[in-house]
Formats: structure tokens, C-alpha cells, sequence
């Protein structure tokens, strides 16, 4: 049977002002991912019967306690929480591995704290992985990263922020991640000793999905933006692969108007369409997967099952 994942990456609303470079975010918006975005998320798949991998960001989980509740419910209901370190630094292949190791450190230490659950995943900000990265991992006895997005035009958008950011000079942490990673398997597997995008016997890697010859993102983000046909092939090209893992933001269950979030939608065009309608168009491609024998997994059982 083909394994279905879905990853939700519970990104804050820091990240996205500093990918921009729109400074910190002010009053009861800073926390809107966590308060609200993510009892809408939790709803949601408990309505679509899916199980999934939830990245976790240390520091929300901290200035959010009443969030520990809610993410400890998930694993009651058999979800997962992933590490997605501890302040979200888009830098972080640029600092010194000391440094990476206290993002670690102080993220797991976080949602131990706060769940009673230590992860044993990660995904790193901006999907940018890198070999002291995935030794890192290796000696704290995480059993996979999630990092790899082997999608072309999802590179060549982030090229195009970063540019903007340098032309304009905008404060942005963004960083291009290797294009080298776009070679890498668009399966799990396991990773070489010399790159991270080549095989080999080392921890396991389970890349995020892309669809078509294209290599389109399936993401919750891209699939909002398309209309309900180029949704519903991208639906039915991925129904075919032996294995999906679809990733979800915390913004994509953002109301922008309701939020108080309008001046993203400049920044982040999937806030222009409704959240209903968003919702829609998620729970119809999750419907096509489902009805395809797809199972549901958390990323940590997949790798289990395909890798170990």
C-alpha cells in the first residue's frame, strides 16, 4: 500500500517578517499561528482522519504554554511532533555548529517540556540542509530529517526573494539553499557520506513531494493558489506515486482579513483566496489521495517502515 504523509510546518509569524524584512510583528498577531491557526489545523485533519507530523518551533511553543495542550492532544491521536528549531533562523547553514546545535538542543528541550515528547525529526528553516547539519542529527539519535524540497520553481522563488531582498536592502535572513539539492531522490531514502542529495547507508531522508514531470510543489500552499483543475491533477498525478509527503503551513490556515493579516497578502498571495475556499481545495486533494488506498502515516513511521 502507497504511504501517505502530511508535515505541517507551525512557522510563526516572526519567520515570515523576517523573510521579508517587515521587522518584528506587533500586538495579538505575533501568536496567531498558534492560537489560532493551529486549533483550525488540528480540526481539520481530525475531520479528514489523518494523522501527521507537526514541526514544531521552540520558541512559539514557549510564549504560546496554552499550544502544549493542544499539540499533546495531536500525539494522544497518534500524531507526531517534529523539531523545526528553536528560533526558525533562515541563517542557519551560516552559523557556527555550536550554534546550530543550541537551535537544536533548545527546540527539543522545548517540546519535551511542553508536550512530554522528544522529537526524532527535523526540518530545517528554508529546507536548507547540509552535511554538519545531518551529522548534527546523527550523533543527538534523531531517526530522520525532512529538509530536502526538490522543486525548481520553488528554487528559483526564493533566488528572486533573496535578490529583491540584497537590491532593496531589506533586513531578510534568507538564504539560498545548494541547487544541488534539487538532484536529490524525490523519494525517502538514505543518506551518502559525501552530499546530502546522493544515497548511501547513513540516516534517512524523507524529501518533501513534488508532482508531474514539472516537479510541481505539492504543497498545501501551491495547490490554494491553482484553480480546482490544475488542483485535481496534481491530486490524481500524486495518487499514482508509491509514496506522498505534503506539506502544510500554519499561514494556510490563516483568515487574513479576520486575522488581522491584510498586509501579508502582498508578501504571501495564497492569503488573497478565502480560507474556506483553501480548505476546500486541501480536503478534496487529501480526499483523492484517501480514496486511493493511500495510508496515513507520520513521517517517523514511514521511515521506519521504508528505511529501517
Amino acid at each position: 500500500m502507497a504511504l501517505l504523509t502530511v508535515s505541517v510546518d507551525l512557522d510563526g509569524l516572526h519567520c515570515y517578517h523576517r523573510a521579508f524584512g517587515l521587522g518584528a510583528p506587533r500586538g495579538d498577531t505575533a501568536h496567531v499561528v498558534y492560537r489560532r491557526a493551529l486549533p483550525r489545523i488540528a480540526r481539520f485533519l481530525e475531520e479528514e482522519q489523518i494523522v501527521a507530523t507537526v514541526f514544531v518551533v521552540g520558541k512559539d511553543l514557549l510564549e504560546n504554554p496554552e499550544a502544549g495542550a493542544v499539540l499533546r492532544d495531536l500525539t494522544f491521536r497518534g500524531f507526531e511532533l517534529g523539531n523545526h528549531t528553536f528560533s526558525h533562523r533562515f541563517d542557519l547553514a551560516a552559523l557556527t555548529s555550536a550554534e546550530q546545535r543550541r537551535e537544536l538542543i533548545d527546540a527539543e528541550h522545548a517540546i519535551v517540556s511542553a508536550t512530554g515528547t522528544r522529537p526524532v525529526g527535523f526540518r530545517a528553516p528554508g529546507y536548507n540542509l547540509h552535511r554538519g547539519l545531518v551529522a548534527l542529527l546523527e550523533r543527538h539519535n534523531y531517526l530522520y530529517d525532512s529538509s530536502i524540497f526538490p522543486c525548481p520553481s520553488h528554487f528559483v522563488g526564493r533566488a528572486v526573494t533573496v535578490g529583491v531582498n540584497k537590491l532593496t536592502h531589506a533586513l531578510s535572513e534568507q538564504l539560498l539553499f545548494d541547487p544541488r539539492l534539487l538532484g536529490a531522490p524525490l523519494y525517502p531514502f538514505r543518506i551518502g557520506a559525501d552530499a546530502v542529495w546522493s544515497r548511501g547507508s547513513g540516516m534517512a531522508e524523507i524529501p518533501l513531494s513534488v508532482v508531474t514531470s514539472a516537479r510541481w510543489p505539492l504543497t498545501a500552499r501551491s495547490l490554494a493558489v491553482m484553480t480546482a483543475l490544475p488542483a485535481g491533477l496534481a491530486a490524481r498525478s500524486a495518487s499514482k506515486q508509491p509514496f506522498i509527503n505534503l506539506q502544510v503551513s500554519g499561514t494556510d490556515f490563516i483568515d487574513a482579513d479576520a486575522d488581522g493579516l491584510a498586509y501579508l497578502k502582498r508578501h504571501l498571495p495564497h492569503l488573497r483566496i478565502p480560507l474556506e475556499r483553501r480548505k476546500e481545495i486541501l480536503r478534496k486533494v487529501v480526499g483523492t489521495l484517501t480514496e486511493k488506498q493511500m495510508e496515513p502515516v507520520t513521517l517517523a513511521d514511514a521511515a521506519r517502515r521504508l528505511l529501517l
